[in-house]
């Protein structure tokens, strides 16, 4: 392997605080978070919530996913800018050394698993369309372990190779996603969006916000936002994404499932002859949004095993998505996004609340010094995940046990921050 190769694989940065050579603007932040953002997935989303929901409500349920997410993005987002540091270390210094093993696996797990699902549905929809349009019966393990590899090459590069992805995917995937739906808008007006009545069992705002909030681990923002020159350089990159083109990606998804009366987005755009480049989008989509699933799965593995080099990580973690992919993990995708908030937000709150309350436990001398187990922060973080448990409906895999905000993600954010404010408050904890 050439030197040179080798200096762009070895990104320093996985294990200490970003170098200043390497801080990138706002623009770098937001293209690669739009760019994560736009994938099949989040497609298929908004097109449930099409189907189900009457359009004014569902605008108003991702908006204010939206704004939650982003609330929350931008104080996790903050700390990892100030530190420099990779949400894994960040976690460490807060938990401590036995917390964070527990609780960075969690991440680990997250990180391919959804590797592993945007994969699998690429791979599904890739089989499905290639069938459709040439009649080719393609067997599904191969293309989806196949398409996975493939995906993880950018992300071994590291941040530069993920930018760079992004640059190109996010124009083309925004006017390709747009065409169909300025075409049945131009061919039916504007009316039958604001004529559409909800189902019976369509979903309410609150679960919406919840479900769109959780499509969101705040907690991993750091490992992007650590490379912002400033505190505003994070604030916009994440305003632009979580705030305003998330909710308008779902917003134009659930229109065109409206307009269209289907609920598959690749199936629309091939019944209005988009052909190949519905294969583009796909690809693209899912390719982009990947890079950074497998890089952030990749900076949690690196704590564990400093000693191996990010971007063997990286292949590694890679394979594994890969892997599970193949194998089919695809299943409660919308259940699942509401766990994800209940399980990392309370990671998030009490991480952030840790920070601003006592910074010098972040300090670069500080790194790794904190061992064993700080038990008011993980106690605080484990009370929160339980009440977000508790208070999510029994019909989406929780506890059904009370109802609070209705938005249990919120829930088990605030939890969290007062259990976190009742813990230190009370007990003086030691390191």
């Amino acid at each position: 392997m050439s030197r040179s190769l080798l200096k762009i694989l070895a990104e320093d940065s996985a294990l200490a605080p970003v170098a200043k050579a390497n801080q990138q603007s706002w623009l770098w932040l937001a293209t690669v978070m739009i760019g994560a953002t736009i994938c099949v997935p989040i497609f298929q989303f908004g097109a449930m919530l099409g189907n189900q929901m009457a359009f004014w409500p569902m605008v108003l349920g991702v908006s204010l996913g939206g704004f939650i997410a982003g609330i929350m993005a931008i104080i996790t987002g903050i700390v990892g800018q100030r530190t420099g540091l990779t949400s894994s270390l960040i976690i460490r210094q807060t938990f401590g050394q036995q917390g964070f093993m527990v609780l960075n696996t969690t991440f680990i797990a997250a990180c391919i698993g959804w590797f592993g699902i945007q994969t699998d549905v690429f791979a599904s929809a890739f089989v499905q369309t290639t069938a459709s349009l040439w009649g080719l019966n393609l067997p599904f393990a191969p293309v989806a372990f196949i398409s996975g590899l493939l995906m993880t090459t950018t992300a071994v590069i590291g941040f530069r190779g993920i930018g760079k992805l992004s640059y190109i995917a996010v124009p083309l995937l925004l006017v390709l996603l747009a065409s169909p739906l300025v075409m049945l808008l131009m061919q039916d007006g504007a009316q039958a969006l604001w004529l559409k009545q909800a189902v019976v069992t369509a979903p309410s705002v609150g679960t919406v916000a919840a479900m769109a909030a959780g499509a969101y681990i705040a907690a991993l923002i750091p490992d992007l936002s650590r490379f912002m020159k400033t505190e505003r350089d994070v604030v916009k990159g994440i305003v632009i994404n979580h705030m305003l083109a998330y909710p308008i990606l779902l917003t134009l998804t659930g229109a065109l499932a409206i307009l269209s009366g289907g609920n598959d987005v690749m199936v629309i755009m091939l019944a209005f002859n988009f052909g190949v480049l519905a294969l583009v989008v796909l690809f693209l989509a899912t390719w982009s949004t990947n890079d950074t699933n497998i890089y952030s799965g990749a900076l949690t593995l690196n704590p564990f095993l400093p000693q191996v080099p990010r971007w063997q990580l990286t292949l590694a973690a890679g394979t594994l998505g890969s892997v599970a992919a193949a194998f089919g993990i695809f299943e409660h995708f919308m259940t699942w996004l509401i766990l994800l908030g209940v399980m990392f937000s309370p990671i998030a709150a009490v991480m952030t609340a840790d920070y601003f309350t006592q910074p010098q436990h972040y300090a670069k001398g500080q790194l790794g010094k904190i061992k064993g187990l700080r038990s008011e922060p993980f106690a605080a973080c484990v009370l929160g995940i339980l009440v977000g448990y508790c208070a999510t409906p029994a019909t989406e895999m929780g506890g059904g046990l009370f109802q609070l905000s209705g938005i249990v993600v919120v829930d088990s954010f605030l939890a969290s921050l007062l259990a976190y404010w009742f813990f230190t408050q009370s007990i003086k904890w030691k390191v």
